[in-house]
């Protein structure tokens, strides 16, 4: 056979399977066993084929491979030069040295597109595709590639395991948003908690921090705390912090100012990349916002504008209300259409209200119950706008609008649900 290596082999037969069922489950009834091995080989031989078996005959990969476009070959030059690059590219991404990452990711997309086509190798293009992306893009992988990712999780070799997993936990924080049990089967299924990686531990402060197990979460800080300061990692260190801010907002406020000091400190003394240091500011930003502390929280979504150059509308909006409610200009960052028009509706109409904030009561009035209030489900936005509302009463015959309002919220409530 072409390929010696006999793991390789059993790797490539079960990858025809799950690209098999994968098709298969999009309706496409060419891809049962029956009809795709029609002409190639028996049921029976395909079958132990996607078990694992080794067939003896490189026409039968070639043919089975072709139906999925894919071909059929080994090339261990390329495994030993991107294996040579995984460590340097590891260490990047611990010390989110995004332009480190940036370079070796393109080092061996570079390295892998010449065999892109061929089985194996087009996942781990794809791979390096989505890691690049996910870091110098801050895109998430869709639930589909991270469901595909999961089921090839064990079949490539253990040190693609964090890459792999750190794309399928960045996906899966939307499921925690609507369904927690969903996401903790899958903190569970990947095993994320019995691993002593410290990329994949920064997912357990996720996960205790959404599953508001205060204890774990204290406990898992400390415990990273003490390592990121023994590497002097402050890109991870000030991740940290930012997770005991949020800890001890929730239990302990008077405390949380001991780690807001942290952050400040590394913050002034430290190479912080900007989006980290934006990042950072915004969550601090938005939490101080949610407590109703607008002047402090201002001074934070200042410095997430400072640091960042495409400011997400939802900090623009809240930064805007912080404004507002300390009868401030209102003074936020300008977004071209283009951009605006990426966002949900309801998003756009905030952030228009805002930008031409200076228009009279009545105005504000038949934008908020004509366009904002119909689309609103997000509790923050409908404190926001609740607030707007009742900044435009000049008489007690507007506050027939604010149970126009609630009853609107109730709706949306009900259609949302």
């Amino acid at each position: 056979m072409r390929i010696k290596n006999k793991n390789r082999i059993r790797v490539i037969g079960k990858l025809i399977r799950i690209y098999r069922e994968e098709k298969r489950h999009n309706t496409q009834n060419e891809y049962t066993l029956l009809r795709f091995c029609d002409g190639i080989c028996t049921i029976n031989t395909l079958k132990r084929i996607e078990s694992g078996e080794c067939s003896r005959s490189d026409e039968v990969y070639d043919e089975l491979l072709a139906k999925l476009k894919l071909r059929f070959d080994y090339f261990p030059e390329v495994d030993t030069a991107v294996e040579m690059m995984m460590e340097p590219l590891y260490e990047a991404i611990e010390y989110f040295d995004l332009e480190g990452i940036g370079r070796i990711c393109d080092k061996i997309l570079n390295l892998l597109e010449r065999v892109r086509n061929y089985v194996y190798y087009s996942e781990l293009y794809n791979i390096f595709f989505d890691v690049n992306r996910y870091y110098l893009e801050d895109k998430e992988v869709a639930s589909t590639t991270s469901k595909h990712y999961e089921q090839i999780l064990n079949l490539l070799p253990k040190k693609f395991d964090v890459l792999l997993k750190q794309l399928i936990m960045a996906s899966a924080l939307s499921i925690a948003i609507d369904n927690i049990d969903e996401y903790r089967k899958k903190i569970r299924k990947l095993n994320i908690k019995d691993d002593n990686h410290p990329l994949l531990r920064l997912y357990m402060l996720q996960y205790y921090a959404i599953t508001e197990q205060y204890l774990s979460l204290k406990e898992e800080i400390d415990y990273l705390e003490d390592k990121f300061l023994e590497e002097k990692n402050f890109v991870r260190l000030i991740d940290i912090y930012n997770y005991a801010f949020l800890l001890f907002s929730e239990i302990e406020k008077k405390r949380r100012i001991h780690y807001l000091n942290k952050i400040n400190k590394i913050l002034e003394n430290e190479n912080i990349p900007k989006f980290k240091v934006s990042e950072i500011c915004s969550s601090i930003a938005n939490t101080l916002h949610m407590e109703k502390n607008y002047e402090e929280a201002l001074i934070y979504f200042n410095k997430v504008m400072k640091y960042r150059d495409n400011m997400h509308i939802t900090d623009i909006i809240y930064m805007a209300n912080c404004q507002s409610h300390l009868n401030l200009l209102i003074d936020i960052p300008t977004l071209t259409q283009d951009i605006l028009a990426k966002h949900p509706l309801v998003l756009q109409y905030l952030y228009n209200f805002y930008q031409n904030y200076d228009v009279e009561a009545f105005v504000k009035q038949k934008i908020i119950m004509k366009k904002i209030a119909p689309l609103l489900s997000d509790k923050g936005l409908i404190d926001i706008t609740r607030y707007e509302l009742r900044k435009t009463f000049v008489n007690k015959n507007n506050y027939s609008y604010l149970n126009m309002f609630e009853e609107m919220i109730e709706n949306n409530g009900e259609d949302y649900n």
